[in-house]
């Protein structure tokens, strides 16, 4: 069975949208049984995957400035 991904959310600023699309991503995630202290990395990094437009840039430069940068760097 393929699990659909969540579409991504670009920083509307309505609450209701917001929050139905973080509850699509936290079932997505428990779905996919990244759930753990030791997924919290991978959790972070999911988020990114979820996101457009103003809420990426948002995550880029406030939550993930240098980790994936960091992360690919040989």
């Amino acid at each position: 069975m393929k699990i659909p991904t969540p579409e991504p959310y670009g920083g509307d600023s309505d609450v209701e949208i917001f929050e139905t699309w973080l509850l699509s991503v936290l079932r997505w995630m428990v779905v996919n049984r990244h759930c753990g202290p030791e997924y919290d990395e991978l959790r972070v990094q999911a988020m990114g995957l979820f996101l457009k437009d103003e809420a990426i840039t948002w995550f880029n430069d406030e939550v993930d400035p240098d980790r994936v940068i960091d992360q690919v760097r040989y």
